[in-house]
């Protein structure tokens, strides 16, 4: 878990100069709509239907250099068929937190991907809609890990959405929340259904607790004068 939670971590080291000194010459403000979503990250449950969660380690310098405001680290268990779930769940300022996604993070951690990305739409158990990003991966050598399916996708307050570019679609927002979604154990496995029917319970259970209500608009960047 530990490795996942890096892999989903390391390469905002890479974007996040730039965002810093757009912070520091005050596009936000004293804006506190950041402060407010990062706080709701604790309202994500431990426990939901069949499944239990155990909060995991994440790399805290990581995240302060990448500008994570708050972030939880979880895996979930079906106390029934013992299925798990990995997930990485962030919030900060847009820039950092759009530009980073698994297809290049898990390649420079020992991976390399064996399906293209691809959008997958989800129908929560609510009947709510989103859509994610998933891809496959392979370790590169046989003794270094499981193969893994992948999953990203991101919210600013409105549905779960996997757009092609998120952060100009993202831009003018305040916040942006982005939940990993990993998957082990999937070797000769051609299907997803798994991973699908974990994000059909969860991803409805992730909104509530954030308080998306399907309306972006009060999560608009400030202007500056």
């Amino acid at each position: 878990m530990r490795q996942i939670a890096l892999c989903c971590l390391a390469a905002f080291t890479t974007f996040c100069s730039g965002w810093i000194y757009r912070d520091r010459m005050g596009l936000w403000g004293n804006d506190k709509s950041l402060e407010k979503a990062a706080a709701r990250l604790v309202n994500v449950p431990k426990e939901f239907g069949d499944w239990r969660g155990v909060d995991r380690e994440l790399d805290e310098r990581q995240l302060v250099i990448g500008e994570v405001t708050s972030a939880i680290a979880r895996e979930y268990v079906d106390r029934l068929d013992r299925h798990r779930f990995q997930i990485v769940l962030l919030c900060g300022r847009p820039g950092p937190i759009s530009v980073h996604t698994p297809d290049i993070c898990y390649d420079a951690n020992g991976y390399k991907a064996v399906t293209l990305p691809e959008v997958v739409d989800v129908i929560g158990t609510d009947g709510s809609r989103a859509q994610v990003w998933r891809v496959g991966f392979r370790p590169k050598r046989a003794d270094r890990g499981e193969e893994l399916r992948v999953a990203w996708t991101w919210s600013d307050s409105g549905p779960w959405s996997a757009p092609e570019n998120p952060r100009v679609t993202y831009a003018p927002r305040r916040f942006l929340y982005k939940l990993y979604v990993v998957q082990q154990g999937v070797a000769g496995r051609q299907d997803d259904k798994g991973l699908v029917d974990f994000l059909k319970d969860f991803l409805p259970v992730v909104a509530e607790a954030l308080e998306i209500q399907g309306d972006p608009e009060n999560n608009t960047v400030l202007k500056r004068d």
